[in-house]
Parts: structure tokens; C-alpha cells; sequence
């Protein structure tokens, strides 16, 4: 027991492949933002959207999924976990995300 202990703080838990695949695909169905991403929005370094408009879009596609939609802050700040930059563009300055846009 106490060799099974000490293996298991060195390498963790190590499961099989079978098990490792089943979560990541759990995991994968899970990511609402990326399944939104995937089906609403175009990525690409010159692209750049307001927050106002990626919060509508994600506001109806969660309403259609029946997913929870959380505040426009969420989802900004699911996008800068993301590695998406916000930032301000226009004349009027207008918050929003370079590296997305919404598809047409």
C-alpha cells in the first residue's frame, strides 16, 4: 500500500488511454465557448469585434442551446482566457476583441 502511495504521488493517478480519451471528449462537449466559436464566429489575427456584438450572438446561441448565458463580463473575460486581446477600435472607441468576428 505504502509503495502504491508513493507511486501515485510521483506519477499521479496515470489512467488508461480509454479513460483519458472519455474525459477529453466529455470535456469537449462541455466547452460552450468553443462550440459558439465554431459555429458563429471567423478567427483570425485581423479580424476584430465589439463586445456588444459577440455578447448578442453568444446571448442568442446560448438561449437556442439551452445553455446558460452569464453577463457580457463572463464572456469577455472567457475570451481573454482564450488568449483573445480586447481593446477599442472606431471613432467612438468601442470595446471589443481582436482575433474574432462574427460570421456574416
Amino acid at each position: 500500500m505504502i509503495e502504491g502511495c508513493i507511486k501515485w504521488l510521483g506519477e499521479g493517478l496515470n489512467p488508461p488511454p480509454a479513460v483519458r480519451q472519455a474525459t477529453e471528449d466529455y470535456l469537449a462537449a462541455e466547452d460552450t465557448l468553443a462550440r459558439w466559436i465554431e459555429e458563429e464566429c471567423l478567427v483570425n489575427s485581423s479580424y476584430f469585434e465589439t463586445i456588444a456584438a459577440l455578447f448578442a450572438s453568444w446571448k442568442r446561441w446560448t438561449e437556442a442551446a439551452g445553455e446558460y448565458t452569464g453577463s457580457k463580463k463572463r464572456l469577455s473575460q472567457k475570451l481573454t482566457d482564450r488568449g483573445y486581446r480586447s481593446g477599442q477600435t472606431g471613432p467612438d472607441r468601442d470595446r471589443g476583441f481582436s482575433g474574432i468576428a462574427l460570421r456574416q
